[in-house]
């Protein structure tokens, strides 16, 4: 064969191997420009789901809320008083007669303040976040943000003696 020949074919060859690396290179930077942006929209669709994540639990404490004020108070009055209610400070009464609303159900710091003067009770607004913070200690309520509480279990808690302070307790002798 002829050299010229040959060093065409190769000349040829070599132009050819690299097209095909330009081809290889360009493909390989177009995948990798096409991986960023789909790591980018995999990041929003992450964040758009955290966010619905969050308005569907605001949502559904809402409907928790309102579950809780649906309760005519025809019914809360017909709910038999706890056998120790007599014992109770009337904060304390007040918060037990909500808690019958059943597990899940929030409770509201402010409107239980406003339900005590609605009702004339005399009850100091301090007296009822106390009793809320006293539940949530038993284990009762759990605090789900500022002045708010959500019933855990069946929200009728007994207490024995053992649970109860000395102040609480009236000892018959």
């Amino acid at each position: 064969m002829n050299t010229p020949t040959i060093e065409k074919q190769k000349h040829k060859d070599t132009r050819a191997m690299l097209d095909i690396y330009r081809t290889a290179k360009s493909d390989y930077s177009r995948l990798i420009d096409e991986t960023v942006e789909l790591q980018r929209k995999l990041n929003e669709v992450r964040l758009a789901a955290q966010r619905k994540a969050r308005i569907i639990k605001a949502l559904q404490e809402a409907i928790l809320v309102e579950a809780n004020d649906g309760v005519p108070d025809e019914v809360m009055e017909q709910v038999p008083a706890a056998p120790s209610e007599e014992r109770l400070s009337p904060a304390h009464a007040l918060v037990r007669r909500r808690m019958v609303s059943g597990r899940g159900c929030v409770l509201e710091a402010a409107k239980l303040v406003k339900e005590s003067e609605i009702e004339n009770i005399g009850i100091e607004p301090k007296a009822i976040y106390n009793v809320l913070a006293y539940l949530s200690s038993r284990g009762q309520l759990k605090k789900i943000g500022r002045g708010r509480y959500r019933i855990v279990g069946s929200g009728c808690g007994v207490e024995t003696v053992a649970q109860l302070s000395d102040d609480e307790v009236e000892m018959d002798e």
